[in-house]
């Protein structure tokens, strides 16, 4: 069974916020609000039940110990804590604690990530916890109240997940491992600039003539390279991160209709068709499941 190391972060400077262009990316990766919610904690022996890849994503946070990892169509491999394991999108796999001792492991599913983190994050990526000590106090912390069986722990857990989750989030950028798409985007000197202006205002009336004079292209050419670099078209990537915002809005509790504006959509009705096309629910059905959460 191969090895799969964790993760060892490049070092970077104080000031590689303003120089890399993934970082640029940094304050709209988590504008859709994403979710995790804890399923499984505790000493893994032997081979786990089937994960179920078919909806969501998935979080195994190990924190001693060693697992196999089985995933359709790819060989077995094993990963040695501690560390964060990271399936951003939905894919069967069985991890298996491995030795006498087993495996602590704590797994939550991961959603509404969003794009364009959705789509950036390479499957599976590792994060080693020994370079990361916040992340790993906080992981910690998890693990403790886990342990405990303390009244409200399921609530505590809860929101330590969220804010880990932002702790992911900014390891994987400042360790420069999101891939492609976007990513690519920020360093193409043409592409750049749109980019940053989409992400920046969703919500203004966005044409095809609009982003190719952003990129001093023309509408052709613009159209052409946006969808070579980042992996779909223009208005399809606008649409995908209107959609992020207005979950990142519905879940802070805001109005539909001050959200549909928000995002570029001139009545609620147009907003809740593309939303439900987007997402297989409505924006009112999809808020008031995320605030019953």
């Amino acid at each position: 069974m191969p090895n799969v190391s964790a993760v060892e972060p490049p070092t970077l400077s104080d000031k590689a916020d303003t120089l890399e262009p993934s970082n640029a990316l940094l304050k709209y990766l988590l504008q859709a609000a994403p979710m995790a919610s804890m399923f499984y904690s505790g000493t893994l022996c032997g081979v786990s039940p089937r994960v179920d890849g078919t909806q969501q994503g998935c979080l195994h946070f190990l924190i001693s110990g060693e697992l196999g990892l089985t995933r359709e169509d790819s060989p077995p491999q094993m990963v040695q804590g501690p560390c964060v394991l990271i399936f951003p999108r939905p894919l069967a796999h069985r991890v298996e604690g491995l030795g006498a001792a087993g495996a602590d492991l704590m797994c939550a599913t991961l959603s509404d990530l969003g794009q364009p983190l959705s789509t950036l994050i390479p499957e599976p990526t590792i994060i080693g916890l020994n370079d990361a000590p916040r992340l790993r106090q906080s992981v910690e912390m998890m693990f403790g109240e886990a342990a405990d069986r303390a009244y409200g722990r399921e609530a505590a857990i809860d929101r330590l997940l969220q804010y880990v989750l932002v702790l992911v989030v900014r390891k994987l950028v400042e360790h420069d491992l999101l891939r492609g798409g976007v990513i690519d985007a920020m360093a193409d000197d043409k592409l750049a600039a749109v980019i940053e202006a989409l992400h920046r205002d969703p919500g203004r009336t966005w044409t095809l003539e609009a982003m190719a004079h952003h990129a001093l292209l023309s509408r052709s050419a613009f159209a052409q390279r946006f969808s070579a670099v980042v992996g779909m078209p223009p208005l399809s990537y606008l649409t995908a991160w209107r959609m992020s915002v207005a979950c990142g809005l519905l879940a802070q509790g805001k109005a539909v209709k001050q959200v549909a504006s928000a995002v570029g959509y001139r009545d609620t009705s147009s907003f809740s068709r593309v939303f439900q096309r987007a997402l297989g629910v409505s924006p009112a059905a999809w808020q008031q499941a995320r605030l019953e959460t």
